[in-house]
């Protein structure tokens, strides 16, 4: 009688779990495009910008979604910084995370943490390392606006002689549609 009587409560509140998650348009869509800003050291001697696009999903309650994304990202090496260090490479990168999204206006701004793998590849060497971003980001309506601040942990060969963390500032543009 009692495990009936839990298998009760827990499908009504299942049910009315169901019944919100619609009501308040919790799972998400998101794209982005972006330009990256090296911020570090020989990274940014050797690339000044790079470009990309990401795309995602976000599941939640109420103002705290996680979220999923994947990427691409591509910096082309200066030639300058060629001239100097001829087996430097142009850079790839397919970065591939996780992580929490918390509104904290009215579900307009937000900030945001994510971190995961990204899979790095300067046309001689691929190579899969640790990544991760933090920002913050502005939604007006399904325009999806955000700065984030992050770094990939590697060290290829062949385009910078730096140490592991290489930080680069995100500026992003896209959209997101509430399901």
């Amino acid at each position: 009688m009692k495990s009936k009587l839990t298998l009760l409560f827990l499908s009504a509140g299942l049910c009315l779990a169901a019944t919100n998650l619609k009501a308040q348009r919790l799972f998400f869509i998101f794209g982005h495009l972006q330009y990256n800003s090296p911020s570090g050291g020989n990274f940014r001697d050797a690339y000044k910008f790079g470009l990309g696009a990401e795309a995602g999903a976000g599941l939640g309650w109420g103002r705290t979604f996680l979220t999923g994304t994947i990427g691409y990202d591509r910096y082309k090496v200066e030639d300058a910084y060629k001239a100097k260090r001829p087996e430097a490479r142009d850079l790839s990168l397919t970065p591939v995370k996780l992580g929490i999204r918390q509104y904290i206006l009215a579900k307009k701004i937000y900030l945001k943490a994510d971190g995961g793998v990204a899979f790095a590849n300067n046309n001689d060497q691929k190579k899969s390392c640790a990544t991760w971003d933090a920002g913050v980001g502005l939604k007006l309506g399904i325009l999806d606006l955000g700065v984030d601040y992050g770094a990939t942990n590697f060290a290829l060969s062949g385009f910078t002689n730096t140490s592991q963390n290489i930080p680069a500032f995100q500026f992003k543009a896209g959209l997101a549609f509430g399901l």
